[in-house]
Order: C-alpha cells, then sequence, then structure tokens
C-alpha cells in the first residue's frame, strides 16, 4: 500500500496479511462491505487491527468502532503486543470510537449518523465496525437492521470506504439476512485435533471476484495472523509440456549405471527403507554431487537435526557449509507453511537439488490425511516447473519383513523413480540391499544389490545371488558369499 496504486490496483484494499491478500485475489475490494465471522477467541478483533494498522502505515486513515462494553485501553493493550501495532498512529490515522452508549440512546439511526460524521471527520478509507450482534440486537426490527446494514452499504459504497464487520455468530447455524447484502463473508474457525488447536479461514461468499476456495490455515502468533492458502488451491496446475531430456548423477557412479545413466533434471525419486538402512546418506551423496556441478543444494529434513546432518557430512569427507540445511522438528507442523517455507527456500536460492528426507514428518503435519496424496502431486509438480531435481525419503515400518509394506505407495506412483533399502539376515549377519523399482522413460536394472557404507559413503556391489528369498528378509545364497573390492563412490564390486 505504500506504493502509488495503479488502476487495477486502485479497486483492491489489502488485508495486511499476506496470505489472506492471495486467498481474496488480491484484497478486498475497495468500497466493499464484509462480514468476518467466528466465535470469541477465533482471531476476529486481531484480523481486524491488523489490516487497520497495516492501512494506516501504507497512508490511509481508519476507523474502529467498537459496539462492546469493552474499554479501548484494555483493547489497546493487548493489540500493543503484536509486531503490527503503532502507538503513534492511534489518535491520529486510525481512531478508535465506542458506538455503544449512542446505539443504546439512539438507536441505529444514530449509529449510522455517528459512523457517517466520524468518518468524514476522519477523511477514513478503513471501517471497522467491532460487535455487529450489537446492533442486531437494538434494531426494532429485521426491517429496520437490514435497513441499516443496506443505508451503510450504499454510502461506503459512493465514498469508497471499505467496511469489516466483526460478528461473533456461527454460520452453520444458518444464513442471516445481512449475508446475502454484503459484497463477502469470511469465516473463522478454530478446533481442537488431540492436544493441538487448528485455525482455518473459509471465504464463503466474494462478490465481484474469484477467490481461493476451501478452508485455509492460520496462525496467531506475536506477528499478529499469519494465513497459509491451501497448497493445492495455490500451485495445483498440470504437468504439461514438460519432458526429461538431461540425466544428472545420483551422485553414486554404479547407481547411476544402474538406472540408466542417473536421474532425469527435474525429475522426483523416492527412496523407501526402514531406519538405519542408508537413506539419508544415499540423499547426501545425491546433493554433495548437485553442489560439486555449482548446483544450490537443499536438504529439508524432519529427522535428522542440522548437527547431525554435518557430522554425517564430516564422516564421509563431504564439506557441510556446500548445502543449505533446514530442520522441521516434528511437532506443532502446518503441511501449508511447510510447503511455503520450501517453495521460498528454492526461490531465495535458486536450488536445484533437493533432498526431503523423511517425508512421513511431512504427511503428518495435516489433520486431513485425505489431502496427502493431492498435496505431493501438486508439491511435486511445482519443484519439476522450477526445475528442482528431488530426492525423498520415506521410512518403511518394519526393519525386517517377509514382505516390505509400502507407506510410500501413493507417493511412488507420484514421483518419477523408486528406489527400495531394506536389510536382510544372511546366516549371522545383517546385509543391505538395494533394489530399482521404478524408472521414468528408460530402462533399469531389475537385481537386488548389496551395498555397504564405508568411510567413503555409500558402496554398491554385484548383484545378490539367491535361490529364494530374495524379496524377503531371509534370502538364502546361491554359491559364495560376494567380496567387496571396489572403491568408494561409484564402483561396483568384483
Amino acid at each position: 500500500m505504500s506504493e502509488a496504486p495503479t488502476e487495477t490496483e486502485a479497486a483492491r484494499v489489502s488485508s495486511g496479511i499476506d496470505g489472506l491478500d492471495t486467498v481474496l485475489q488480491g484484497g478486498f475490494i475497495r468500497g466493499g462491505i464484509y462480514i468476518v465471522s467466528g466465535r470469541p477467541g477465533a482471531g476476529k478483533t486481531i484480523l481486524a487491527n491488523q489490516t487497520c494498522f497495516r492501512h494506516v502505515a501504507g497512508g490511509g486513515r481508519a476507523t474502529y468502532v467498537t459496539l462492546l462494553s469493552e474499554m479501548h485501553d484494555a483493547l489497546l493493550t493487548h493489540m500493543s503486543r503484536l509486531s503490527f501495532f503503532d502507538r503513534a498512529a492511534v489518535g491520529s490515522s486510525l481512531v478508535y470510537i465506542n458506538g455503544y452508549t449512542t446505539l443504546s440512546d439512539s438507536g441505529l439511526e444514530g449509529l449510522l449518523k455517528l459512523l457517517r460524521d466520524s468518518l468524514r471527520a476522519q477523511g477514513a478509507t478503513l471501517l471497522i465496525v467491532d460487535g455487529l450482534v450489537t446492533a442486531e440486537v437494538f434494531a426494532r426490527s429485521d426491517v429496520a437492521y437490514k435497513r441499516f446494514i443496506q443505508e451503510l452499504q450504499t454510502w461506503v459504497g459512493l465514498m469508497g470506504i471499505t467496511v469489516l464487520l466483526l460478528a461473533s455468530t456461527d454460520l452453520r447455524k444458518g444464513v442471516k439476512p445481512e449475508h446475502t447484502m454484503v459484497d463477502g463473508i469470511l469465516e473463522l474457525r478454530s478446533r481442537a485435533q488431540g492436544q493441538r488447536w487448528l485455525r482455518e479461514l473459509k471465504v464463503t461468499k466474494l462478490r465481484g471476484s474469484a477467490f481461493l476456495e476451501g478452508r485455509h490455515a492460520y496462525r496467531i502468533s506475536s506477528e499478529g495472523i499469519s494465513l497459509y492458502p491451501r497448497f493445492e488451491a495455490l500451485y495445483g496446475r498440470r504437468r504439461e509440456g514438460v519432458h526429461f531430456e538431461k540425466r544428472i548423477s545420483i551422485g553414486i557412479e554404479a547407481l547411476d549405471e544402474l538406472m540408466g545413466g542417473g536421474v532425469f533434471k527435474g525429475s522426483t525419486t523416492l527412496m523407501l527403507g526402514p531406519s538405519g538402512s542408508g537413506k539419508t546418506v544415499l540423499g547426501l551423496h545425491f546433493l554433495h554431487a548437485g553442489a560439486a556441478a555449482g548446483e544450490p543444494a537443499l536438504c529439508m529434513g524432519f529427522a535428522e537435526s542440522p548437527e547431525t546432518i554435518r557430522a554425517i557430512m564430516k564422516r564421509l569427507g563431504m564439506n557441510p557449509n556446500e548445502l543449505l540445511i533446514e530442520w522441521q522438528p516434528a511437532a506443532e507442523l502446518l503441511l501449508d507453511a511447510i510447503g511455503y517455507q520450501l517453495i521460498k527456500l528454492v526461490e531465495e536460492h535458486g536450488v536445484r537439488r533437493l533432498l526431503i528426507d523423511g517425508i512421513d514428518g511431512l504427511s503428518r503435519a495435516t489433520s486431513y490425511p485425505e489431502r496427502v496424496p493431492a498435496f505431493f502431486t501438486v508439491l511435486v509438480e511445482e519443484l519439476c516447473a522450477r526445475g528442482v531435481t528431488t530426492l525423498i525419503t520415506d521410512e518403511a515400518r518394519e526393519l525386517f519383513a517377509q514382505d516390505m509394506e509400502m507407506p510410500g505407495l501413493t507417493m511412488s506412483a507420484i514421483c518419477d523413480n523408486s528406489l527400495t533399502l531394506r536389510q536382510v539376515q544372511t546366516g549371522a549377519q545383517l546385509n543391505r540391499l538395494l533394489s530399482i523399482l521404478k524408472t521414468s522413460a528408460s530402462n533399469h536394472s531389475r537385481g537386488l544389490f548389496e551395498f555397504d557404507i564405508t568411510d567413503r559413503g555409500i558402496v554398491i556391489g554385484q548383484p545378490l545371488r539367491m535361490t529364494k528369498g530374495a524379496a524377503t528378509a531371509v534370502p538364502v545364497r546361491k554359491g559364495k558369499a560376494t567380496k567387496v573390492t571396489g572403491s568408494g563412490r561409484g564402483k561396483t564390486r568384483k
């Protein structure tokens, strides 16, 4: 709002909340009247004050009228704890008025006159009316209440003043007359999920504009409200016209050969295996190869801490400083917030190689498990469209299983390539096996390959020769055991 508005931008008034402006496709329409609905504690007052302070910070003027018994001193004390609060704006570009006495003494007619006089005197371009339910209580009839809304709407429309009416109502209890009259309705909801408290915003009506439909998660913090538009709604698009052309190394020469020459640039590879099978190490090979080729590389992890990742890299002779490491502790996560954080890091650092280590942690960040396939489909397509080659690790549930369960079965269908790492018992020892389940538009080896993790990283051996049990936890070897003779990164056993 600090910049001179263009002809197109002049029709919109920013909400002061980035994510909400995105949902509204640019903000509120100037001169419109909107209901912000939600139960007490949903965040309506914070949303309205955040909009006011951001509006006046951009050069606008705002009037905040309360129809509640709450004193302004208490309200301002609460708001002063939030980062958007600017005490210098209070009483100058942002004026607080209590309209309760006028409403109780003079009814809706008196309140309407107070609003008009105050807005004219202030030269306000934004009006907040906090406590719409109180106005309804003082209305002599439904017709009088509707007339109040209509006259206010007509007048602010002519004056180009945008209005937010805050109402502590539950839209699930039915449509009220004012809902059909206003230009838009925003609904704030909060609900418990286990020990967590989830907050969601939904736009149920917006005249004259498209908007992002569905529920969008938001948080309330010392920064005010942060809203995250539903990732699929914003980034959902088909990956048309994408053709893989150039191959790049996955970081292990022998594995490149098994996959038909590496992975395609911009593709996504899923690596499934139990804990300790070597997924993170293989992922670091992948990032290290990219960094060595001058490609910005990002490790976004949900299990291993940055300190652990750096320690692993040092043991493998890799430089930890060559990577950008982002760690998301698996607690109080929001799926959409993580998605936006990931895209932001890709944009800011020009990331070309990405390791998402422990995607199960990302899956647990949503309270709607049915969203997971669509979310990851959109995420994978967005990363591909941005030219990012991605490797994703997923945790197999069983360390030693006769049949490996595929928690990543949906992910396997979404990704271009799929690998499995597993541990099997041969005699009195455990051996690691690698297999390739799927590669995009290319042939690949169908064998099971033993591999070791050495101080130089992963060393892949010859195909495992077995008479039975090849795909189980207890294979039976055919002939003598193979012997490791190859060197670290890239050589096969002979």
